[in-house]
């Protein structure tokens, strides 16, 4: 309920008010007098003059037309609001806090909250949510703050606990913010002390309601001030209307700016309504298949309009930064067009910069991958390594992490410490001391101690000298431990801003072409305008409410801004039908209000463009192609306004050919030149790829044979007919994809079991063979339990326990082990066994029509029925037994099938990967003198009750080792599988690779290794 009436203030001396319907009137009627006023004294006054507008374009738009008009504007300065903001303030001891010290403010204090034992459900939950995102919180208080309104009067209830904390928490640390500041100016004013000569206020409204303490109080400081203010406007008639009622209220009434008469008698006169009646200038319905067709459509019309006589100045408007704006400023430059590029883009981050982002990452997670990212974005090596390269230290900590499936980085260094026998371990653990890390929780002022220490460490200076003067006057006031991650959250705010730039053709600020937010539009004269990106949702924005808060709180949050705004306005001296705001406050802007002021917005910007107008959208969007995005409400209404008809999907389609076949007959971006030759390599690389033909150089393949053959491991070669390309690039480049996922948890399921199944021999060696002694069972329990208390006592030290995920996974691996020895248990008549065979030093395995067949890797386990001498196994039979911890098939071929039968069943197996490498085991124990070898494979559900194939069986298919042969030996490998699935698991690609249909690279693949061809493909199973 509205308090008592106070007596109005008497309008001030030296004011004047000028209320007009177009920017054009405020130019000839009050602007333009107003700089010839001032432009010859200001640079003599003893105080400073002043334009104050709301954004740089408007600043640069006037002096531009100063500029035109002739008049000099020595000693004038051009002041946005925070400019503003200091020069009222610069005799007061008021310290203004950044946004990013809000955030970490309000998320520290959040966390405090979330402690609290005893909070009710729905406080906790709204703590625990701020302190994740902060900025939406921070939002309404800003907004309820400006209105003049406590958080305690106007904020959900279950915030309140959370905002008087964090109210306290920026009082401990010195901070007023803005709004306070901005009142603090305004009582300052009230008390005479001129500051300014003189003062013009324009482009001003009511979506600036939160600065109108501080338009107030400059305006008060000034010996004489110009305010011009706009007509309010349909779209938002009461909220305009309020904001003149106030300025009105406060300095008397505002002295109406008359049409200029070049627009009074013509049919060029501002439309009053947005849809009532045709505009008379032509209308541009612009639909782009995708961002880059619109942003050549927009282009295209930039040209048209340029060649247009009647062109004064052209903006294209966007409804913020994006890809639509970049790719038509790169454009622009590309075609030689003076323009000036108010939003920019992002400038692409330096090494340092990657480093920086690494290291933020490393801090907020002391986790393996986080490490090595920021190891390898290291420049100054000196730092960190010693003795030791950087790969070196990734391979020993990839095995080490393989071998405990704990990533945390204090964890894999001390390992490395204690097992210094290891080779490189010390050596990482050592190099590993010298990474500090954050503590999880600390004081503010121990954080920026400790990260002084790391930027001294790392060279980077310059970060530690801004660090130190944006925390050096506060930091004491959080004197209590909070989270790393809000820390480091705020400490990626402050020193790693996106820096923007433009293009130097994109860099005239008195262009007639202007690229800018279609927010900063409004109140320029405009001759011809381009609204782009006027797709559904992107202006006006789509709103995001408060999303901290649930939905009946949103509810009610907005419900009662509107009963705050109904609380302070009051009628005006000039009696019924003028609105103020009571003294003290101002109106609060909700989702409803600022949506309002958008239609505003547009509806004005629209009108200023007299000679010509281009409204443009996508029809698909960009993150799921062929779905249709639908153009917004405006584009919509505006369509159907001019052409009487709806805008169908069909419509819309035909409005994208009709667009794309302008562009085209326009002719600007045909191809002029010849591409250049990555261009070409490019466009080569695509067609050889998917031409129905033997693979090339561009299709993982050498152009010439490799002097000295490479060789395989036995486990790579089966991967060869599953994904070749993947195996090329590491056999060639050493280059591999990052396995972070659960491929590692399944390379450590098989290293344990692999690890304990050595176990079942006495001291197990490389290359020697032992007895199996009854008891042999019974070692893998004990080998797993030893293991897992290994690293039990190992995280004891971090006061740490097994993680419920790892004994997990540990008991799955206890069990396959188990099920294996078992089955090893079973083959009775063979009891000599070697266990892990290395086949480093084994001699080429000759191949019939071939050159020779190198391999390297290790055998799981060989059977033996007697112990081989000397490491020969001349005379023995050998059963060779690989252990495979996922599920596999039998390689056993059907029983009653004939011998031709047999050995093609095997054929098909081996085309399409399945047993080669235990083949290849058996084909190298046979350049050992073994004659007589049987290969199985040992999984879950399959058993040893006989070999499931021969020696001879595998010998049969010559073919097969010959082409691998010559593989090695041409390092012609070819694409083979899908390179992406939707259904399945596949090794990702460590680059960009477009997918190529699975057909057309199977028969590439029989093309370029045709001893891989079968009658039948190769496919089907007998």
């Amino acid at each position: 309920m509205a308090g008592p009436k106070k007596k109005s203030e008497s309008p001030a001396h030296g004011v004047r008010l000028y209320l007009g319907p177009s920017f054009e009137g405020a130019w000839q009627k009050v602007i333009l007098p107003w700089f010839r006023s001032v432009g010859l004294t200001a640079a003599a006054a003893l105080q400073p003059t002043l334009v104050v507008v709301p954004y740089f374009s408007r600043a640069q738009f006037l002096r531009g037309l100063s500029i035109e008009a002739g008049i000099p504007l020595l000693g004038v300065t051009f002041v946005s609001p925070s400019e503003l903001r200091e020069l009222l303030l610069s005799s007061e001891k008021i310290t203004l806090p950044l946004r990013e010290h809000l955030r970490l403010l309000l998320s520290v204090s959040a966390e405090q909250e979330t402690r609290h034992e005893q909070a009710p459900e729905a406080e906790a939950i709204a703590a625990k949510s701020v302190w994740r995102s902060p900025d939406y919180l921070l939002r309404t208080i800003d907004e309820l703050s400006a209105a003049g309104w406590s958080f305690g009067e106007a904020g959900p209830a279950s915030f309140q606990k959370l905002v008087a904390r964090f109210g306290r928490l920026a009082s401990r640390c010195g901070f007023t913010s803005i709004q306070e500041a901005d009142r603090v100016a305004f009582r300052k004013a009230q008390n005479g002390e001129k500051l300014f000569a003189q003062v013009l206020v324009t482009g001003f409204d009511a979506a600036h309601w939160a600065l109108w303490p501080l338009l107030a109080a400059a305006v008060r400081s000034a010996d004489r001030a110009t305010v011009i203010l706009s007509d309010p406007r349909d779209e938002a008639r009461d909220l305009d209307e309020c904001w003149v009622g106030t300025w009105e209220q406060s300095f008397g009434a505002a002295e109406p700016i008359e049409a200029p008469a070049a627009f009074a008698t013509t049919d060029q006169a501002p439309q009053l309504e947005l849809f009532a009646e045709q505009p008379p200038r032509p209308v541009h319905f612009l639909l782009g298949q995708e961002t880059t067709e619109e942003a050549n459509a927009i282009v295209t019309l930039v040209l048209q309009f340029l060649s247009d006589p009647k062109l004064h100045r052209l903006g294209v408007l966007f409804p913020g930064a994006g890809a639509l704006a970049r790719t038509v400023a790169t454009q622009l430059a590309s075609h030689k067009i003076p323009h000036y590029d108010s939003i920019g883009h992002l400038v692409a981050p330096t090494l340092e910069d990657l480093s920086w982002l690494a290291w933020l990452e490393l801090q907020e997670n002391n986790r393996l991958y986080p490490l090595l990212n920021f190891l390898a974005t290291l420049d100054d090596r000196a730092a960190i390594f010693s003795k030791i390269s950087r790969e070196e230290i990734d391979d020993v900590l990839r095995r080490t992490f393989t071998h405990l499936l704990i990533d945390d980085v204090a964890v894999l260094r001390t390992h490395c410490a204690e097992h210094s026998d290891v080779k490189n371990a010390a050596l990482v653990a050592s190099n590993l001391e010298t990474i500090q890390l954050l503590p999880a929780a600390a004081t503010f002022s121990e954080f920026v101690t400790q990260t002084q220490k790391i930027f001294e460490q790392l060279k980077w200076k310059n970060r530690g000298v801004e660090l130190e003067r944006l925390s050096e006057s506060w930091k004491a006031g959080v004197d209590f431990p909070f989270a790393r991650e809000n820390y480091l959250r705020w400490l990626g705010e402050i020193l790693g801003k996106p820096k923007r730039s433009r293009d130097p053709m994109g860099d005239h600020p008195y262009s007639r072409v202007q690229l800018l937010p279609l927010s900063a539009a409004e109140g320029e004269a405009w001759s011809h305008l381009i609204l782009a990106g006027l797709n559904e949702g992107a202006w006006p924005p789509a709103v995001n409410e408060s999303d901290f808060v649930r939905d009946t709180e949103i509810d009610a949050l907005n419900q009662r801004i509107r009963i705050l705004n109904q609380r302070v306005v009051v009628q005006g001296r000039q009696g019924e039908g003028q609105w103020s705001v009571k003294p003290g406050n101002t109106l609060c802007l909700g989702a409803r209000e600022r949506r309002l002021l958008a239609l505003r917005q547009i509806a004005n910007v629209l009108e200023s463009a007299g000679h010509g107008l281009g409204v443009t959208a996508s029809l698909f969007t960009e993150s799921v192609p062929r779905r249709i995005a639908n153009p917004s409400e405006f584009f919509t209404q505006l369509y159907y306004q001019r052409h009487g008809k709806p805008l169908s999907e069909t419509t819309l389609e035909a409005l994208q050919l009709e667009t794309r076949s302008w562009i085209e007959h326009a002719g600007l971006f045909r191809e002029t030149i010849e591409p250049d030759d990555a261009v070409r390599q490019t466009r080569i690389a695509f067609d050889v790829r998917r031409a129905e033909a033997e693979a090339g150089e561009y299709e993982f393949s050498l152009r010439e044979p490799l002097a000295q053959p490479i060789s395989f491991s036995a486990s790579q070669t089966e991967r060869l007919f599953k994904t070749p390309a993947l195996i090329w690039m590491k056999s060639f480049l050493g280059v591999e994809a990052n396995g972070e996922d659960t491929e590692q948890w399944n390379l450590a399921t098989g290293n344990w079991v692999h690890h304990w199944l050595r176990q079942i021999v006495d001291a197990p060696a490389p290359e020697s063979f032992a007895h199996l002694e009854t008891d042999f069972p019974a070692r893998i329990p004990q080998a797993a339990w030893r293991f897992r208390e290994e690293v039990a006592a190992l995280l004891q030290k971090f006061q740490r326990p097994l993680p419920d995920w790892w004994i997990s996974t540990w008991q799955f691996a206890v069990y396959l082990a188990n099920a294996f020895v078992t089955r090893v248990a079973q083959a009775e008549a063979w009891r000599q066994a070697g266990t892990e065979w290395s086949l480093r030093e084994l001699p080429v395995i000759p191949v019939i029509g071939g050159e020779g067949l190198k391999l390297r890797g290790r055998i799981d386990l060989i059977l033996a029925q007697s112990a081989p001498a000397q490491g020969r196994f001349d005379g023995l039979p050998l059963w060779v037994v690989d252990y495979k911890t996922g599920k596999r098939k039998s390689l056993r071929p059907p029983a009653g099938k004939s011998e031709e039968e047999t050995l093609e069943f095997v054929l098909k197996q081996f085309l399409r990967g399945d047993g080669i490498q235990v083949a290849l085991y058996a084909l190298a124990l046979q350049q050992l003198g073994a004659e007589d070898v049987g290969v199985s494979l040992l999984a879950p559900g399959l058993d040893l009750a006989e070999p499931q194939l021969n020696l001879r069986q595998i010998t049969a298919h010559p073919k097969i080792w010959r082409e691998l042969a010559q593989m090695q030996r041409t390092g012609v490998f070819g694409m083979r599988g899908l390179i992406r699935s939707e259904f399945a698991f596949t090794g990702d690609y460590p680059l960009a690779t477009l997918p190529i249909d699975k057909d057309l690279l199977e028969t590439k693949w029989i093309l370029t290794h045709q001893a891989f061809a079968a009658d039948d493909g190769g496919e089907d199973e007998a």
